[in-house]
């Protein structure tokens, strides 16, 4: 039955992502990486963060449903690695080292604010 539970939230994150992306990508963006996903990712290591510290071991099922299911379809580094192709590709030298920057060590530092948030 977790099983379950874990594919519905699935669903729901890569929904989520999906209809979040579509949203942010109609903003008028004025830089040279990707913002959208750059931005879900960034959501999705704090929400993690602040899951990962406030579930007890009472919710596992609960952490599971959140962590695995909705968080790790709504979070996406296919995505994010398919982007820095892109930018290596094209020798966009300084939009790829600004996103996988910001984005591996923003996504570590929004974490840790998620754990540690009381």
């Amino acid at each position: 039955m977790i099983s379950v539970s874990i594919a519905c939230a699935g669903g729901l994150g890569a929904l989520s992502r999906y209809m979040l992306s579509i949203w942010l990508s109609r903003l008028p963006w004025r830089t040279s990486v990707p913002v959208p996903i750059l931005l879900i990712n960034l959501a999705g290591a704090f929400l993690l963060g602040f899951v990962h510290a406030h579930l007890h071991a009472d919710f596992e099922s609960v952490g599971l449903i959140l962590t695995t299911g909705f968080l790790g379809a709504f979070t996406t580094f296919s995505t994010f690695s398919m982007e820095s192709i892109e930018l290596f590709m094209q020798k966009r030298w300084q939009s790829l080292l600004i996103y996988l920057s910001v984005s591996i060590i923003g996504c570590l530092f929004f974490y840790l604010i998620g754990f540690h948030l009381k």
